[in-house]
């Protein structure tokens, strides 16, 4: 079985995973090359808008999609966001 790629991935602003699905029966995505629900998992990007690596404590969360089968499950805890 060949490994699995990293989710969450971005290419040319819109998630990979979402341009390789189709709509699936009964609502909801699929993606093409495995037949495998969609899946959305919540990332939290801390906001650091502070002197040096600092912030105020904001944090922005976002629901990054998946496909379980073809890539890893995104970590929870996102990229800092730099304004």
């Amino acid at each position: 079985m060949p490994e699995k790629r990293e989710g969450g991935q971005v290419k040319d602003e819109m998630w990979l995973v979402l341009t390789e699905s189709v709509r699936a029966e009964g609502g909801g995505l699929v993606h093409r090359s495995c037949g495998t629900k969609i899946l959305g998992k919540i990332v939290n990007r801390p906001v650091w808008d502070g002197p040096g690596c600092s912030g105020g404590g904001d944090v922005k969360s976002f629901t990054v999609p998946y496909c379980p089968n073809c890539e890893t499950e995104p970590n929870s805890n996102g990229t800092p966001i730099i304004p």
